[in-house]
């Protein structure tokens, strides 16, 4: 059911990744409303099976819904972490001509270098004492301890852009002028 990518001509795919409570959800929230007006810019959303909070916009969908479509192959790429599932479809999206900014998992940034010819990756992450402080807050779940352990785990990006998320209005800028100028 997936796309096929043989015909896209053109687009940018700029993933957005990094450790949980690094900041990826403000970020991309505050450059949803900045691009607002910007129709060659798509925010794709992930399909989770775990509902979003305040911090997060995704589209939740149940285990079963889930593994019916991924059978179905209607997912570009999915993931698992902290026994969640965690896909992204490109269905119903037009790519050609477009900046496409995705969070996704680090372990799948290959999955889209091998696909497609422009992919930048921008690497969100703060200090660990940060990190630890904006999880506890979430209270998400129990696996916030071992949210900061995955920080520590390392990735390959063939272009990629690191933004230290510790004063929010200069990653925004960051954030902002990386999808732009890309």
């Amino acid at each position: 059911m997936q796309k096929d990518f043989d015909k896209i001509e053109y687009c940018k795919i700029i993933l957005v990744v990094g450790p949980s409570g690094a900041g990826k959800d403000t970020l991309i929230r505050y450059a949803k409303k900045k691009f607002s007006a910007d129709k060659n810019i798509i925010f794709l959303k992930r399909y989770i099976t775990r509902k979003s909070d305040e911090y997060e916009d995704n589209y939740y969908i149940s285990s079963k819904e889930f593994y019916i479509l991924k059978q179905q192959n209607f997912f570009f790429t999915t993931w698992e972490a902290y026994n969640y599932q965690y896909g992204i479809s490109f269905n119903n999206v037009e790519l050609n001509g477009k900046k496409i900014v995705i969070s996704i998992s680090r372990t799948k940034v290959n999955d889209f270098e091998k696909k497609f010819k422009n992919v930048l990756t921008l690497f969100i992450t703060a200090s660990p004492e940060s990190l630890r402080k904006r999880l506890k807050k979430r209270h998400r779940d129990s696996f916030w301890e071992n949210r900061l352990e995955r920080q520590l785990l390392p990735f390959n990006a063939k272009r990629l852009v690191k933004i230290i998320n510790e004063d929010i209005e200069l990653a925004k800028k960051q954030f902002i002028n990386a999808i732009k100028f890309f």
